[in-house]
């Protein structure tokens, strides 16, 4: 069965936060790979500080990205939305959505790092409130003509953003607390589970998110599950867990690698991916730790053919 017309999906992430020397080239070569490999998407992943590693920024890569593909739908996994200028940010997304012919799809959250939020001036106590605020704006921006808006900060009289972008960017959100699976069911066209969670946990928090959806109105089969995955293919799982926990604990410090990464032969890859399909995963985000074409060939040729 071909990737086109299966009813799992299968989006391959960029290591662009986890990379001790990234390379332009390197990942720009993993992105025209998973698009002519017909993968249905390329993520980027967002982090604005880190003390050791060069992270590129998500927006500025997925525009490059953007701009040497063609079919592949484009990512962000996941944006942290209160850390921007929602105007400034509604018309960066709308650009790169017109300028890819309506690929974008949007991973959002309210991210987890304070220090991040005082960095930019925004309220790390009013995160919430930031987030359904700027959802609401852009949408707003996206979508109307001649708004009008005087808010706190925000005054606008009668102004339209152009271009629009060719079509509403699909929305997932991200989080695992209970108001984020709340916000989920209410706003979102979707859940995003990240990378620290079980088949069980996932399972239980995408039920949530159905029936806060069904709670507001809304029908829950509309939604798309996805989550994310660090993977590494080898016949060496030794090795393969080692390289995992090296990027990996240099990114966030301490990882649980056994219980949350996809690594080893192709076979027990698919075997524990099949785990998630059960909980209800759709759509598949994996990530491997290097900039390597030869992963995406892997994933590919060896792992999807074996899941539904």
């Amino acid at each position: 069965m071909s990737l086109a017309t299966r009813e799992t999906k299968f989006g391959i992430s960029l290591p662009n936060q986890i990379l001790p020397d990234p390379s332009v080239d390197s990942l720009v070569d993993v992105a025209l790979t998973a698009d002519r490999l017909n993968f249905d998407s390329v993520w980027v992943g967002d982090r604005i500080f880190h003390k050791v590693l060069p992270v590129l920024d998500p927006l500025v890569l997925l525009s490059y990205v953007a701009s040497r593909t063609t079919r592949v739908r484009l990512g962000t996994a996941v944006l942290i939305l209160p850390l921007r200028n929602p105007v400034s940010l509604a018309k960066t997304l709308s650009t790169i959505d017109f300028l890819s012919n309506g690929r974008l799809v949007l991973g959002l959250s309210l991210g987890g790092r304070e220090d991040d939020y005082k960095a930019v001036g925004a309220s790390w106590e009013e995160k919430t409130n930031l987030f359904v605020r700027d959802i609401r704006l852009m949408k707003k921006l996206w979508t109307e003509s001649n708004v009008t808006l005087s808010s706190g900060e925000w005054k606008m009289e009668s102004v339209t953003m152009l271009p629009k972008p060719r079509q509403l960017p699909q929305m997932l959100f991200g989080g695992y607390a209970e108001g984020a699976l709340k916000r989920a069911g209410r706003l979102a066209d979707g859940w995003m589970a990240g990378t620290q969670m079980s088949p069980e946990k996932f399972f239980e928090n995408w039920n949530k998110v159905m029936a806060y959806a069904k709670s507001y109105g809304r029908d829950p089969t509309t939604l798309e599950p996805a989550k994310l995955w660090f993977i590494h293919v080898s016949e060496d799982r030794e090795a393969a867990k080692r390289l995992l926990t090296s990027r990996l604990e240099t990114f966030y410090g301490k990882y649980d690698v056994d219980a949350n990464c996809i690594f080893g032969t192709p076979e027990v890859c698919a075997s524990r991916l099949r785990e998630y399909y059960k909980a209800g995963v759709r759509t598949f985000i994996l990530t491997p730790v290097e900039a390597d074409v030869e992963q995406v060939k892997r994933i590919h040729e060896e792992i999807v053919p074996n899941l539904p």
